[in-house]
């Protein structure tokens, strides 16, 4: 079978080029690690990791120039916009909604990326800094993540890129990319928990009434204590709701805000935290203190 046609869009081809550098620049046995970094082995890894996601964050420019206007990505004839016509047609865009200015410290970062890419394509390659070249790479994959969700409003580790799971786990083993999904995700969770406040509130007395009949039910039926509410690290006070429509909902009328809930993940109660991390209830800590403390004497 051979094919006869290949079709890339723009944008394909800009996170095609992103994704092959990200995958050059990070080998397969590191990102087991909670955070990764760029390889030290072998130099031409760095070589076409830079290359290729240079490659596609110019890509990526012409696609934010092209959604605006897409006679923009072209100068003379077939020839399309370099770096530096780039970011000025981006900054006098007509819409000022879609107009980007980069600060001056990303620009001093893609300026950065842009003096080793020069020397990686056109001249020797003679006593590079690996530690500052890693350091350059994160902030660009950085800059890169924020100029995709910011001003292309993708997400890089989405399902609908098709990407495989290893290479989606590599790509969230990368500090910056990490981070800014977890900010993501709390910012989903907050407003989520908001809106159970704002529902809350209507219904309060009706909601702490079958929550006490329940935990009434529950206790005669089983015979064991059953805490219905927790303490809320905002107030301080026993009144967040652990179970239920409204879980993570403090009833202290004087709080009334919204905390994440998980489980533990010693005893699998439910305790304070986000799904994402590792975390331990209040009685399991306290037994992992008493351990410890028995073990020093």
């Amino acid at each position: 079978m051979t094919i006869e046609n290949i079709t890339l869009s723009l944008l394909e081809n800009a996170l095609d080029f992103i994704i092959r550098g990200l995958d050059e620049l990070y080998d397969n046995s590191e990102y087991e690690e909670r955070f990764i970094t760029p390889i030290s082995q072998p130099q031409k890894d760095y070589k076409y990791g830079i290359l290729h996601l240079y490659a596609g964050f110019i890509l990526l420019l012409k696609e934010k120039l092209y959604r605006d206007t897409p006679s923009l990505i072209y100068t003379n004839g077939e020839k399309t916009v370099n770096y530096k016509q780039a970011t000025e047609r981006l900054k006098n865009l007509d819409n000022m909604e879609n107009q980007v200015v980069f600060n001056e410290r990303d620009k001093s970062i893609i300026k950065d990326i842009q003096d080793y890419r020069n020397v990686f394509e056109h001249y020797k390659i003679d006593n590079v800094d690996t530690l500052k070249l890693k350091e350059v790479i994160i902030d660009f994959i950085d800059v890169i993540n924020r100029f995709l969700n910011q001003h292309l409003e993708i997400n890089i580790t989405s399902p609908p890129l098709n990407i495989t799971h290893e290479m989606r786990v590599k790509i969230l083993s990368i500090k910056p990319i990490y981070d800014r999904m977890i900010e993501d995700s709390k910012r989903e969770i907050q407003a989520l928990g908001e809106e159970k406040v704002k529902n809350f509130k209507k219904v309060r007395l009706r909601v702490l009434r079958d929550i006490k009949k329940a935990n009434e039910i529950y206790v005669y039926e089983t015979g064991d204590d059953h805490d219905i509410f927790g303490n809320c690290p905002k107030c301080n006070e026993k009144e967040l709701i652990f179970e239920g429509e409204f879980a993570g909902v403090c009833t202290n009328k004087r709080c009334y805000e919204y905390t994440s809930l998980t489980h533990c993940d010693k005893c699998g109660a439910i305790t304070i935290g986000y799904d994402w991390e590792e975390t331990w209830c209040e009685y399991c800590c306290e037994y992992l203190r008493e351990l410890i403390e028995n073990d020093k004497t």
